[in-house]
């Protein structure tokens, strides 16, 4: 759709009027919230959290949209939420993405409450866009089940 992966707040909420005047958070896609530590030796910071419901990244725990929250960073100094409903497609560090095993990746499913999923991801090798769909227990890439193995479920 063109649009840029870093984004306002009010970006993707525009009907939110507290988000027009959020400077120093921003969302990484439609689904990554990104609220970086600015005071030195600071472990958690104010947040506020758009319409819906969202999951730390780092410890899982979840929280309801439309507030202000106090929240913990974790290992990696930053508090990152994904919005619920969300996969997250990940693969092995590597120097280059002409190196990612495209065979080997790991799927982080953080579903709504009623169970479901859904996300996007581009086959950089054929330009394809495949679609990721978590169902019933189940993850499928184009309608494919994909190996259990391979994903991690963030109740």
């Amino acid at each position: 759709q063109g649009y840029p992966m870093l984004r306002t707040l009010f970006f993707e909420f525009p009907e939110d009027e507290t988000t027009w005047f959020i400077e120093d958070q921003y969302l990484f896609g439609s689904h990554l919230l990104v609220a970086p530590l600015f005071e030195a030796h600071s472990n958690s910071r104010k947040v506020y959290l758009p319409h819906g419901e969202w999951i730390d990244y780092q410890s899982g725990e979840r929280f309801g949209g439309g507030q202000w929250l106090e929240i913990p960073a974790g290992k990696i100094p930053v508090v990152l939420l994904v919005k619920a409903g969300s996969i997250l497609a990940t693969s092995k560090v590597v120097q280059s993405t002409d190196q990612i095993d495209w065979n080997d990746l790991s799927y982080h499913v953080y579903p709504t409450q009623s169970h479901s999923a859904e996300g996007h991801l581009i086959d950089i090798r054929t330009g394809a866009l495949c679609t990721l769909s978590y169902q019933n227990d189940e993850l499928y890439l184009n309608g494919d089940s994909v190996a259990a193995a391979q994903v991690t479920l963030y109740r």
